[in-house]
């Protein structure tokens, strides 16, 4: 047999011959794709650290090299595996009466579960590393399957949980000093493709997407500030994934030295100004957003202003207290403590201007979103906006 090459690709497709006949599970979430059983195709992932190396472990070379050449010892352990946890899968999902479990053997287990992909783990024991075998099931399509293999030896059969490295390290007996281990995060850093393959390591991609947010996330300010001053720092850049701004980021963060920054380079404020409400609290930043142009009446995405944020979080505190009362939890103390805050937030971004008749995209004013509380907390929440008139422009300091 051909000993398996690494290219440089972390994720390659590869065809397991003792996977032919099982669910085929290469949709999304490890879903079925096509009623017709699987022709042996899966991916493989090999999972890799953040570093300069741009190789796999050794172990994890021979665990690929370990799984083809053993795959049918691999599939048979899995299905004894199936077949025990079977018996009380059937009774905790209430399956006793469906066809489909009826009887189970080898062929019925074909027809319940299928394998997606295998993901190559970084923990190893005796020159082999641990891996995931990641698939789907008839009993739990919410949760998937997931089972943590070491050689033929299966350590966990259940759902996809993410919690194989630490099975792992328990099993090679390297969890206790891992768990106590002082891990120091180095400072963010962009990677470029190393020459070897030309090509960067998901890691690194992953590193490279969030690098700006890393050095908000970790006040790195001075790099933040030097890759703008360099050019290489855009300060109306955004983290794409999450649609949020680098100032919306700093104001998330509570980094009010980076706010203060973007905002003297005149950054675009958009939606900053929520990023201090909500579940979030920066009074300070929010204080430097307004004093800054920021408009209190702004509405996001959803058409929600912040006074929509804050009134939000205060029906959720009302609605708690209303079921602390109706079982008997006795945090009602508790909960008008942390309704404080809210109420005193209502009340002074209605002093600034916030207007409490704007609707969000769903129809909804603030008044609305208290539509379903019970009394007497739906009318002591309405009081909060009764005396409502536009205000004379002034100014309000949030941190005062």
């Amino acid at each position: 047999m051909t000993p398996f090459e690494f290219n440089g690709n972390w994720e390659f497709e590869v065809q397991i011959e003792a996977i032919k006949g099982f669910q085929s599970r290469k949709g999304s979430y490890t879903s079925r794709d096509t009623d017709s059983p699987s022709d042996g195709t899966i991916s493989i992932t090999i999972e890799d650290e953040l570093s300069d190396n741009p190789d796999p472990t050794k172990e994890q070379l021979n665990t690929i090299q370990f799984i083809i050449e053993n795959q049918h010892e691999i599939i048979r352990a899995i299905m004894k595996r199936a077949k025990e946890e079977l018996p009380e899968i059937i009774v905790n999902y209430g399956l006793e009466d469906e066809p489909l479990f009826k009887v189970i053997d080898d062929n019925s287990l074909r027809k319940m579960i299928g394998i997606s992909h295998i993901e190559i783990l970084i923990p190893q024991r005796d020159g082999l590393s641990y891996f995931d075998v990641i698939g789907g099931c008839e009993w739990d399509e919410e949760h998937g399957l997931n089972i943590l293999m070491h050689g033929t030896r299966t350590l966990t059969f259940g759902g996809i949980d993410g919690g194989s490295f630490w099975h792992a390290v328990k099993d090679n007996g390297t969890y206790e000093e891992i768990k106590s281990r002082n891990r120091i995060k180095s400072s963010p850093k962009r990677y470029a493709p190393h020459p070897k393959y030309g090509k960067l390591k998901p890691s690194q991609i992953y590193a490279n997407e969030t690098y700006e947010i890393d050095l908000i996330s970790g006040r790195y300010n001075t790099m933040f500030i030097e890759g703008v001053r360099d050019g290489e720092i855009s300060i109306n850049g955004k983290w794409e994934s999450q649609d949020k701004t680098y100032l919306e980021a700093a104001c998330w963060y509570k980094n009010n030295d980076l706010v203060r920054f973007l905002l003297s380079e005149e950054a675009e404020i958009r939606f900053a100004l929520h990023q201090c409400f909500g579940n979030n609290n920066n009074p300070e930043g929010a204080d430097l957003i307004l004093t800054s142009g920021g408009n209190i009446n702004t509405q996001d995405l959803s058409g929600d202003t912040v006074l929509h944020l804050v009134a939000k979080q205060l029906v959720r505190l009302y609605d708690h207290k209303s079921q602390s009362i109706q079982y008997g939890w006795n945090r009602e103390a508790e909960l008008d403590k942390q309704a404080e805050s809210p109420k005193q937030q209502i009340h002074k971004l209605m002093t600034l201007g916030a207007d409490p008749t704007l609707k969000n995209r769903y129809g909804f004013d603030v008044r609305a979103l208290g539509r379903n509380l019970k009394e007497p907390f739906k009318s002591e929440y309405l009081s909060l906006f009764e005396t409502y008139t536009k205000p004379p422009k002034k100014r309000w300091f949030f941190g005062r």
